[in-house]
């Protein structure tokens, strides 16, 4: 099973499927890509991933992002593309200890988050969801998909923190040419993730109740776990 693909700039598309989850099953492939922002792809680029089986496109980013780096897939058949910004503009981060903080607050945006999962759910064919970097933004909505399908706390954690070994060149650029860019901004640590998801335990429980929270019937909840897991 391929976790990453190589598909022309981009640097963090990877495959949610292959994780082992409770009863010997594991997350399926081929169903939830995860992503940097699809920018300046070819047309051999956009074939492979419609090759690969992606028909929705999820943008979770704000509108000065999406319009400085458009996203090659907008409008552009067969894919389904739309747009659901996570994070508050004007979001302020002082340091570390706002990440998990930062990460709870998109979680909280619960009607932008339920038409997220109700795109999932009536995709037929895969998903492709995808910030700038597919670190922060992404990476919540693939630690609540993940944790709805059962998988177990350490690859959840791990799935989130490779994206810096990914995307750190991205981050180092960056360092060089603005001095006062916050480093910890680029890596995906640990204490990041975990943070979050203790905030999300604490407050929620379990994926289920914050599906249902959210506005999600049980039958929705069972559709987009059948997608993850069936």
């Amino acid at each position: 099973m391929m976790r990453r693909y190589e598909v022309g700039p981009l640097l963090n598309l990877r495959d949610l499927g292959g994780y082992p989850v409770r009863g010997g099953l594991h997350t399926k492939s081929g169903r939830f890509f995860r992503s940097d922002a699809p920018a300046n792809l070819t047309q051999e680029d956009v074939e492979k991933l419609n090759r690969l089986g992606v028909e929705t496109v999820i943008d979770l980013r704000g509108d000065g992002e999406a319009l400085h780096r458009p996203c090659s897939l907008a409008g552009r058949d067969p894919f389904l593309y739309s747009r659901h910004p996570l994070l508050a503009e004007g979001l302020r981060i002082d340091g570390e200890r706002d990440v998990p903080q930062m990460y709870f607050s998109m979680i909280k945006n619960h009607d932008a988050v339920a038409a997220i999962l109700r795109r999932f759910i009536l995709t037929k064919r895969a998903v492709l969801f995808h910030c700038t970097a597919g670190k922060d933004r992404t990476g919540v909505i693939a630690a609540l998909l993940l944790s709805l399908a059962g998988v177990a706390r350490n690859d959840i954690c791990a799935d989130y923190q490779v994206s810096y070994t990914y995307i750190r060149a991205i981050f180092e650029t960056i360092g060089r040419e603005i001095s006062s860019f916050p480093a910890f901004l680029g890596l995906s640590k640990l204490e990041y993730i975990e943070g979050f998801l203790a905030l999300f335990e604490a407050e929620y429980a379990s994926a289920e109740r914050y599906m249902a929270a959210i506005g999600l019937s049980r039958q929705e909840t069972d559709a987009l776990r059948e997608k993850l897991i069936g």
